[in-house]
């Protein structure tokens, strides 16, 4: 489900930076037999594999959310930045998303990921949400594109067994299999999910860091400070931006968004991104309802 990310991505990168297309919509789309054509296909969640995260609240589980709170501050004069960034802001970004996924692998998370990107009436929205559960060895995802076309895969994985679901032009599809490679191996890779997100600092710089405390831990805070022009085109007229990045000295980053309204050709465009960690530590992961359906159609 990475390249379905990635797919989305790009159109966010087109809405502001890209030569002038009016359509948000990602062009791939399901194949006749129902795999979803941008996975590719093999291995346990690794780059282009079809065990992809999802989108959409998981089955109306709490997403047990640990990043809301107060905004106080305090002078930073012991915060230890983790790698990637520092008090004048994000530094290396790739570095900053190899810190994240570091310090989450090694315990329980739930991640989001939102992307909006927007010509016009044309839009496309994408969710991705991933529950991990380290311990009992469980990991449910859900990944949702709305637009001209619509999709939504949920996958689950435990120990031995993996399936998954697909919606698509009307048709539900479903796929059990023996699971390949280890869970920690999995959980480890699902955790870097954000990274398809990593694209939209191009667009913002931020600033120099405050340091504030948010239920009790202490994390490094970036906002905008100004759009980079040199990654927008050149005829896009830019009429509100902002952007936030809330990161503790974990490397864990708990929320960041870029928001850029914008003008080009007589249209309005929008892009819109957004990543959060929303629990880490003890995060449950229960066995979906639809399981049962998936095992009977696959006869196991």
């Amino acid at each position: 489900m990475r390249r379905s990310l990635l797919v989305v991505g790009l159109c966010c990168l087109l809405v502001l930076a890209g030569c002038g297309g009016t359509s948000t919509q990602p062009t791939a789309s399901p194949s006749p037999s129902g795999t979803a054509a941008p996975d590719g296909g093999g291995g346990d969640g690794g780059a282009g594999s079809d065990d992809g995260d999802g989108g959409t609240a998981d089955d109306g589980e709490s997403d047990g959310s640990g990043d809301a709170g107060g905004d106080g501050t305090d002078g930073g004069s012991s915060f230890e930045y983790p790698e990637g960034v520092d008090d004048s802001g994000v530094a290396d970004s790739t570095a900053l998303f190899d810190a994240h996924v570091a310090a989450v692998s090694g315990t329980d998370y739930a991640i989001n990921l939102t992307q909006v990107a927007a010509i016009g009436e044309n839009r496309t929205h994408a969710t991705s949400v991933v529950r991990s559960d380290l311990d009992r060895e469980r990991s449910l995802g859900r990944f949702e594109v709305t637009g001209q076309q619509d999709t939504s895969v949920a996958v689950f994985r435990n120990t031995s067994d993996f399936y998954r679901r697909q919606t698509a032009a009307g048709r539900t599809s479903y796929r059990v299999r023996n699971a390949t490679g280890s869970f920690a191996t999995y959980h480890e890779r699902r955790a870097d999910v954000l990274r398809s997100a990593n694209t939209v600092f191009q667009f913002a710089n931020l600033s120099s860091a405050e340091i504030v405390e948010r239920d009790g831990r202490r994390m490094a805070r970036y906002t905008l400070d100004e759009v980079d022009r040199t990654a927008i085109n050149e005829s896009t007229t830019i009429t509100d931006a902002s952007a936030e990045l809330l990161v503790d000295e974990r490397g864990v980053i708990h929320r960041g968004y870029v928001e850029i309204d914008g003008e080009r050709d007589g249209e309005p465009r929008r892009l819109f991104v957004e990543f959060r960690t929303t629990a880490t530590g003890d995060v449950p992961v229960e066995r979906p309802g639809w399981l049962g359906t998936a095992e009977e159609e696959a006869g196991t």
